[in-house]
């Protein structure tokens, strides 16, 4: 492989945030692309740890993680193929998830180009 074929990525920073008198645990995501970029998610216990939570929070908003680096303040890497603002996919993630509970919602949206006209009807 050559440094002409190298694929580039987007990295996301991993950190833990334990937990506070007024606060459970949760997993911060910093985008190391774009400046002041970040997003807090609740930790979830049931799942292996907070790297889990991180894959899985960036996997339900639409992001393709392709590999991960641990660095050395036990922090952790996340790599992902898109290159879209963490705060946007929260944004676009509603987007989506409001239009699929309502067909006329995705007709809007689409411009009526892909559903023919009494789709779903």
């Amino acid at each position: 492989m050559s440094y002409d074929t190298l694929k580039n990525y987007h990295a996301i920073r991993v950190r833990y945030l334990g937990a506070t008198n007024t606060l459970g645990a949760r997993v911060k995501l910093v985008s190391g692309r774009f400046d002041r970029d970040a997003v807090t998610v609740e930790r979830d216990y049931e799942s292996r740890d907070s790297l889990h939570d991180a894959y899985k929070w960036l996997s339900d908003h639409l992001y393709t993680v392709v590999g991960q680096a641990e660095l050395d303040d036990n922090g952790n890497v996340l790599f992902v193929e898109e290159f879209m603002p963490l705060r946007e996919a929260l944004v676009l993630r509603k987007k989506v998830y409001q239009a699929s509970s309502n067909l006329d919602a995705i007709r809007r949206e689409l411009g009526r180009k892909l559903l023919p006209a009494g789709f779903g009807s």
